[in-house]
């Protein structure tokens, strides 16, 4: 049997790429949108840890040297980020699209970590402005927030009462906040294990 070859980032078409290149960042403005009471300081805040985020992500901070290349990308093309703020109610769609583009074209473990990644950008945006973790160490925070993804992922999978998992009062996620990452979730049709597994291994890594 002859071994299937994956695409690199450069083998997709232009378009793709662009799309595709766009979505860390996406993931992160749309969660700043999804709650707005913070107001300036709060998207400040949330966009210096996207910036954060990405920068980690293209520094080999995940294992997927797919997702690398997206990242490392994502910032090469930083004169674009103007313009991926604009329409962010796109955001779930393009997340869909996004899936299609790349399924069956990299590796599953790719997909995994590509749908992971977005996830990990939502979830450290939308904890950008809780004072409770202002003094924590960058890797501490993600490690934090991999923890958190873990617990809540595990839950679900085993039958774990709502009632039971309190990961996301831990770290005062807002009801709008958890809404978005559940919608972002679903638009990315994330099956809660691969994602519990993703952040496992971030979680591992930020603590290396």
């Amino acid at each position: 049997m002859i071994a299937k070859i994956y695409k690199n980032l450069d083998d997709f078409e232009e378009c793709d790429q662009e799309l595709l290149v766009s979505m860390p960042y996406k993931a992160g403005i749309w969660m700043s949108y999804a709650d707005m009471d913070g107001g300036t300081a709060a998207f400040k805040r949330e966009a210096q840890a996207l910036s954060r985020i990405i920068e980690a992500t293209a520094e080999n901070f995940c294992e997927s040297s797919f997702v690398q290349e997206v990242a490392e990308q994502t910032l090469a093309r930083r004169d674009r980020w103007d313009d991926w703020q604009k329409n962010p109610d796109n955001f779930p769609c393009e997340c869909q699209r996004s899936i299609e583009i790349i399924a069956g074209e990299v590796s599953p473990e790719d997909v995994v970590s590509f749908k992971s990644t977005l996830l990990e950008v939502a979830l450290a945006v939308a904890r950008a402005y809780n004072e409770r973790f202002e003094k924590k160490g960058f890797r501490q925070k993600i490690s934090t927030y991999a923890g958190i993804w873990v617990e809540r992922a595990l839950a679900r999978i085993n039958g774990v009462g709502e009632d039971r998992v309190s990961a996301y009062d831990a770290v005062n996620i807002s009801p709008q906040e958890e809404d978005a990452l559940k919608d972002l979730a679903r638009a990315l049709s994330a099956d809660m294990r691969e994602v519990a597994e993703g952040y496992r291994s971030l979680a591992a890594r930020s603590k290396s």
